[in-house]
């Protein structure tokens, strides 16, 4: 998956949380590679720490059955000036929509990320903390 960010400034009492929140999925990147019983409780409490950072995912979890696709992607970010970069072109696949919602809580309104996959790009909307919207 390829992603592109427009305008998308980091609020300013968020910018720590969102470093942090960076951090812990990049220290985790490895989570996918592990088997058995480690793979188990650090799944585990990864799950539990990303809902705890993020109203978005623990609503994630809260819907479905299973937990939702941890966000791994989110790694390849920083935060530079107060603003949203991506530091790989190309980062692992997750969904789109869950991204952007994580995002949008640490996000100020008005900016837009794009992810391109497959000949095929969505556009989303920052429209308030937690709310994104699908644009064209």
């Amino acid at each position: 998956m390829k992603w592109r960010f427009h305008s998308c400034r980091v609020k300013e009492d968020k910018v720590e949380e969102l470093r942090d929140l960076i951090q812990l999925l990049f220290s985790r990147r490895s989570l996918p590679h592990l088997t058995g019983w480690s793979k188990t409780w650090q799944r585990k409490e990864l799950l539990r720490d990303l809902g705890a950072r993020s109203g978005a995912f623990a609503q994630a979890m809260e819907e479905g059955e299973e937990a939702p696709p941890i966000p791994f992607a989110i790694a390849h970010l920083r935060v530079r000036n107060q603003f949203l970069e991506a530091i790989a072109k190309e980062v692992p696949d997750a969904p789109y929509d869950l991204i952007a919602r994580m995002l949008s809580e640490f996000l100020e309104p008005g900016g837009e990320i794009a992810f391109a996959a497959s000949n095929n790009v969505e556009k989303w909307k920052i429209t308030r903390d937690g709310a994104v919207r699908l644009s064209r």
